[in-house]
């Protein structure tokens, strides 16, 4: 890196800064009828548009009770306030919605959503693992890439 330190750390939201499982991925595909082997964001962009927003509003709806009875992982909250208290900027990127990250957020005791300095959903960018994601947070966030700890 050569003298550059890491300014930023974007985390993975759900099983990263949330306790693993709340989302039971086999279980949405089944009723939205994603094949087993296909993301399911890639996999709505392939149906019908008659289609999409029923299945959308599945999808919304578990993420949203998923939101509703996830817990922080262990140490989570513990690491995002020693990096906050180092002044390191704190960043969000996942597949969900914005809600279900407010909603989930909440159920943390200390940290709350004004403490991220950027929260990249799939409405700002394109899905993970695309980079996209990455380089609109140091955008957002002011740093170079070689300045951002992706987890």
């Amino acid at each position: 890196m050569h003298g550059r330190k890491i300014r930023g750390v974007l985390f993975d939201f759900d099983g990263t800064l949330t306790f693993p499982g709340a989302l039971n991925f086999p279980a949405i595909k089944r009723e939205i009828r994603c094949p087993p082997d296909l993301p399911i964001l890639e996999y709505l962009e392939t149906v019908p548009a008659e289609l999409k927003p029923s299945l959308v509003k599945i999808l919304e709806s578990k993420e949203e009770k998923a939101a509703e009875e996830s817990v922080p992982n262990v140490g989570a909250e513990k690491c995002l306030l020693a990096l906050r208290d180092r002044g390191v900027l704190l960043g969000i990127i996942t597949r969900n919605s914005l809600p279900s990250v407010r909603l989930a957020l909440e159920r943390f005791e200390t940290v709350r959503l004004h403490d991220f300095s950027t929260v990249i959903t799939r409405d700002d960018s394109l899905p993970k693992p695309h980079p996209d994601g990455v380089h609109k947070a140091c955008e957002r966030m002011g740093l170079a890439v070689s300045e951002l700890m992706v987890v």
